[in-house]
């Protein structure tokens, strides 16, 4: 197997993962996949995730109506966050990340 193949094949498993709603163990457990494996490539395409989206921008519009108010961050096309003043920075990361994660 070539490393594109292998990469692949690992690609699959971790989506097909994502997917499934299983945890991890058993999900691995019910295909026979070794777990330390499992994790490791799933690392590898959440590293590489992190790296792409760390690269783009996001465009941030002020609303005239409120200027008192917080962001609105557009993540797809009829997806957004709305962020008012002294919003807790640790949860909206989390929610980036799992809707990005879901794309």
């Amino acid at each position: 197997m070539t490393k594109a193949e292998r990469r692949n094949h690992w690609k699959r498993i971790v989506d097909d993962h994502a997917a499934s709603g299983l945890e991890a163990s058993v999900y691995c457990l019910e295909r026979n996949i070794k777990i330390s494996q499992f994790y490791r490539w799933r690392s590898k395409f959440q590293n590489k995730n992190h790296e792409e989206s760390t690269a783009s921008f996001i465009q941030l519009i002020p609303n005239e109506s409120q200027p008192e108010s917080g962001i609105r961050i557009r993540i797809f096309e009829n997806v957004f966050i709305e962020i008012d003043r002294g919003f807790d920075p640790v949860t909206l990361r989390v929610a980036v990340e799992t809707l990005y994660n879901r794309g």
